[in-house]
């Protein structure tokens, strides 16, 4: 996505509340969207920004248990992070047990986002929050998108 550019477009303060849907076969879940300063990043391009953020803490969630290869992230992530993800996953997979935890809910379970909390904290940095079950357990990722070379770009992602 591109970034925002200096036209003259009117400034936004407010927040942003409504639903959205991830994926077609999925219920809609919540999404809020708030700002720390006033700023003339729409709240469609928040919104969009929050969805691909949600889409890609899904996807990562899915590389740390095996399920999808990391190249899919490439276009997103910075490679540190990817290698972050990859640690992680390891270590998760060593440390584990093959019966229970990495074997049954966390391995085979898809990730269901629940809702997604979005901040704009500076003209070219938002920070999102997605909660999503995996099973009966619920983790968060934290995503902080800065704009880098004119497109945003996840520049930090936190699972857990």
């Amino acid at each position: 996505m591109d970034a925002p550019t200096k036209d003259a477009q009117p400034v936004i303060t407010g927040p942003y509340v409504g639903k959205v849907r991830i994926v077609a076969t999925m219920k809609p879940i919540p999404i809020r969207i708030a700002r720390c300063i006033p700023s003339t990043i729409s709240n469609e391009e928040c919104y969009q920004l929050a969805v691909v953020a949600c889409r890609n803490a899904c996807i990562a969630m899915d590389v740390v248990r095996h399920r999808l290869d990391a190249k899919m992230l490439e276009r997103y992530l910075k490679p540190e992070l990817i290698r972050r993800l990859l640690t992680f996953s390891n270590l998760l997979h060593q440390s584990r047990p093959k019966k229970g935890f990495v074997r049954d809910e966390l391995r085979h379970m898809p990730v269901v986002p629940q809702h997604i909390h979005g901040l704009l904290v500076g003209p070219e940095t938002y920070e999102v929050s997605v909660c999503f079950s995996i099973g009966d357990s619920h983790y968060w990722a934290n995503i902080v998108l800065q704009v880098e070379r004119g497109r945003w770009r996840c520049s930090l992602l936190d699972i857990g």
